[in-house]
């Protein structure tokens, strides 16, 4: 909060804040960042499944256990399956895996099937998604804007 009023005054303006009257602050929080983000639904089990491994104390302003899958599913508007298959993806896939799916590159079951592979074999499966000169839609792209 401190650096919010300090960023703000830097710039002139007054902050808008208000105090969380509810008994959900996690669910709320998620509510205010979907509205503000597009995410796939691979993308929001991912988060889901994030949530649903918050450790006790995380928070340090309260001490919060961690809502079960089936509520983190609930509050990401996906399914249990898809919150399960996104941790399956976290535990066991590569770094470059979890990444290409929450940046929207690979769904969440595609990444589950790769997930079984060594993770060498996972990273060398989705690099080419994160080189420019080898997917030729961005490359494209890139091209018509010179």
């Amino acid at each position: 909060m401190a650096f919010l009023r300090f960023a703000c005054q830097g710039v002139g303006i007054e902050p808008a804040c208000r105090e969380y009257q509810g008994d959900d602050a996690l669910a709320f929080v998620v509510s205010l960042n979907l509205k503000r983000r597009h995410l796939s639904e691979s993308q929001r089990g991912m988060v889901a499944a994030e949530i649903a491994t918050l450790t006790l104390g995380t928070n340090q302003h309260a001490q919060i256990c961690a809502p079960s899958q089936e509520r983190a599913a609930e509050m990401l508007n996906v399914s249990r399956r898809t919150v399960q298959t996104a941790a399956k993806v976290k535990q066991e896939g590569a770094p470059e895996l979890v990444d290409a799916v929450q940046q929207g590159k690979v769904s969440v079951s595609a990444a589950a099937d790769v997930a079984t592979l060594t993770k060498p074999e996972q990273a060398e499966i989705v690099a080419p998604l994160f080189m420019v000169a080898t997917n030729p839609l961005i490359r494209t792209a890139s091209l018509d804007k010179t």
